[in-house]
């Protein structure tokens, strides 16, 4: 018998229904990709044979694989507990740009971090981080709340204008700030506004 109250917390179900159209949008694309790369590859005059942008796409699609089953993993909880610090580590991250040495530029936009072998975007951790912290946050008010105009409506304006400033004055990319600002839009009318 269970002492009172103490609550057993439920496994996770996934998905299947998403996972199955990532992976049919996944194989999808590296079919195309695997179509256009002799062609990619002699018009932009890269190595390889003709299957390097296939090798590297299928490399990154392996990566981004492990990564999503890692996360999956880990209980949600936990990820409500290091919702802010990732926040920071992200927009730490997206302010490294500015730093000389640690960027480069690729087809006239500095928008990637070289860390040793690896280079990304710090824009993605950043959407990361907002979609986890955003979820703790609406969480965390009554409906109530969320829907007031200074406890709600205004707090959640101010954080969106910040990380869409900070992602276009860093990172210099339109697309990655529209991404946020939808993505945190639609999660606010899921969690209750009108």
């Amino acid at each position: 018998m269970k002492p009172s109250g103490i609550t057993q917390a439920r496994g996770h179900r996934g998905d299947y229904v998403l996972a199955l159209t990532v992976f049919i949008l996944l194989a999808f694309g590296l079919i195309m990709m695997y179509n256009i790369n002799p062609a990619l590859s002699q018009n932009l005059g890269g190595p390889g044979g003709g299957t390097n942008y296939f090798r590297s796409q299928l490399l990154n699609i392996a990566v981004g694989i492990i990564a999503a089953l890692t996360a999956s993993s880990i209980y949600f909880a936990r990820w409500r507990r290091y919702a802010g610090f990732l926040l920071v580590v992200a927009v730490l991250m997206i302010m490294a740009l500015a730093v000389p040495g640690l960027h480069f530029t690729a087809n006239g936009a500095t928008r990637w971090l070289r860390l040793g072998p690896f280079s990304f975007q710090p824009a993605e951790l950043l959407k990361l981080g907002l979609v986890v912290y955003l979820a703790a946050w609406f969480e965390a008010k009554r409906k109530e709340e969320l829907t007031s105009l200074s406890g709600g409506v205004v707090p959640f304006g101010i954080m969106i204008a910040i990380a869409s400033v900070i992602v276009v004055v860093f990172q210099r990319d339109l697309g990655s700030m529209l991404v946020l600002a939808m993505a945190a839009l639609g999660m606010y009318f899921v969690a209750g506004i009108r």
